[in-house]
C-alpha cells in the first residue's frame, strides 16, 4: 500500500514495489528461520536472499541505485559482504 501518487512521484521505488511479490512459501521459509531457529529477522532475510538469487533478480529488475546504476549488482555486492 502506497499513497495514490507515490508511483508517479517516485518511479524507481514504484518499480521495486511493483516487482516485489511474496508467496506463502517464501514467507514461511523466512519466518521459520526466525521462529524456529531464533534468527534475527534481518539475518534470516539476508540468508534467504543469498539462497534465492532468482527472486532477488526479479524484485530488482529495472530498479536503480541512488547514483543511477543497476540495483542488482549493488545488492549482490552487499550480500557478499555479509
Amino acid at each position: 500500500m502506497v499513497p495514490p501518487d507515490y508511483l508517479t512521484r517516485c518511479p524507481n521505488a514504484g518499480k521495486f514495489v511493483a516487482n516485489l511479490k511474496f508467496t506463502p512459501s517464501l514467507e514461511s521459509e523466512v519466518m521459520q528461520s526466525i521462529t524456529t531457529e531464533k534468527k534475527e529477522p534481518n539475518v534470516a532475510a539476508r540468508e534467504w536472499l543469498k539462497r534465492n538469487p532468482g527472486v532477488l533478480a526479479e524484485w530488482l529488475a529495472g530498479v536503480k541505485t541512488f547514483d543511477g546504476k543497476d540495483a542488482l549488482p549493488a545488492m549482490n555486492a552487499y550480500l557478499a559482504g555479509q
